[in-house]
């Protein structure tokens, strides 16, 4: 089917409202490119009506081995403890912010509809803190939710879960946990996630169904090769496992995972792909490939119904834990890697 006409319209406006951001460094324009991105959202609720006023919100700094990072914990209005969802945002490792509005109503969303507690991590991008620091941040932040350390949280009921890097770094962390020996991680959110740093499975004729805007340059796989760049050092190898988990040798006994991906995505085959190797070890695994959709689905509501459906599965997956055993956490293991 062709893209979704909702979709269609907003790919019409973005992208010639995102094209052209330039800087001399990769600052430059990761500023450039969140002002035009929250520019552009603003007119795309993510939630239009939903009562995200009665999230309670706070703020904290949770020391790491790679420095302090910021700790942002959405709770439901009412009394926990509530299973949580450890969140990752999306941005190619090297832009965007917990910070940004979209991002923020989205797991506020999750908050109120699921009814669990969201803790974003704003970890550091790349190429200032490239690989891995964002993803031991991440582990951090992890162990420390299991460990009690966020009150309204059930530390037997955890989730991790993200949007494009985001999803490449919760899948990550859902191996490295499993190799420390904790902690215990009941589900994986994956959301158009990049599994597999060298690209071999990149599609790049999905881009073949977007509208051609005057001015503005086909879409192409020079942006997240770029990035790709930025955030693995010379030292790594783009297979290693923790940066590519497609990649990995072993992928028993790891959280269930739940894998949205979209037809005009180039990445949809490596979720493909991920969702299969998973099961083919034993490690449950869902994968949805949403028709008529595109990387930027998971933000898509306000104009697509396919979106909306998309938000409405990640809600059912995480609320599911409320209904499932818990999962004992355990201490992490000396000499762990990577």
């Amino acid at each position: 089917m062709p893209i979704e006409s909702g979709v269609q319209r907003w790919l019409e406006r973005s992208m010639p409202a995102l094209d052209g951001i330039t800087g001399k460094t990769p600052q430059e324009r990761r500023a450039g490119i969140e002002i035009a991105y929250n520019t552009l959202m603003a007119d795309y609720p993510i939630a239009p009506g939903a009562r995200l006023d009665l999230v309670g919100e706070r703020t904290e700094s949770l020391p790491t081995a790679h420095g302090p990072v910021p700790l942002r914990v959405l709770t439901p209005p009412a009394p926990g403890p509530h299973p949580v969802f450890l969140h990752l945002f999306g941005g190619a490792w090297w832009q965007r912010t917990f910070d940004a509005p979209d991002i923020v109503d989205l797991c506020r969303q999750l908050v109120l509809e699921a009814n669990v507690v969201v803790v974003q991590i704003d970890y550091a991008l790349a190429p200032e803190h490239p690989y891995p620091t964002a993803l031991h941040q991440a582990y951090a932040a992890v162990d420390h939710i299991a460990g009690g350390g966020i009150g309204e949280a059930d530390p037997s009921r955890i989730a991790v879960g993200g949007i494009s890097a985001g999803g490449n770094l919760a899948a990550g962390l859902a191996l490295l946990a499993r190799d420390r020996g904790g902690p215990g991680i009941a589900l994986q959110v994956l959301e158009v996630p990049v599994l597999d740093l060298t690209l071999e499975r990149y599609d790049e004729g999905a881009y073949k169904a977007f509208p051609s805007v005057e001015g503005v340059p086909s879409p192409s796989s020079g942006p997240l090769r770029q990035a790709i760049q930025w955030y693995l050092p010379d030292s790594v190898d783009a297979t290693s496992p923790y940066a590519s988990p497609l990649r990995a040798e072993d992928l028993a006994d790891l959280p269930e995972a739940l894998i949205l991906t979209a037809e005009f995505d180039p990445l949809w085959a490596q979720g493909a792909a991920y969702a299969d190797a998973l099961t083919a070890s034993g490690t449950a695994a869902t994968a949805v490939r949403y028709a008529g959709q595109i990387h930027s689905a998971p933000s898509l509501s306000a104009v697509s119904a396919s979106s909306r459906r998309w938000r409405a599965q990640v809600i059912d997956a995480l609320r599911s834990l409320r209904e499932d055993q818990a999962v004992s956490s355990h201490p992490a293991a000396p000499g762990s890697p990577p």
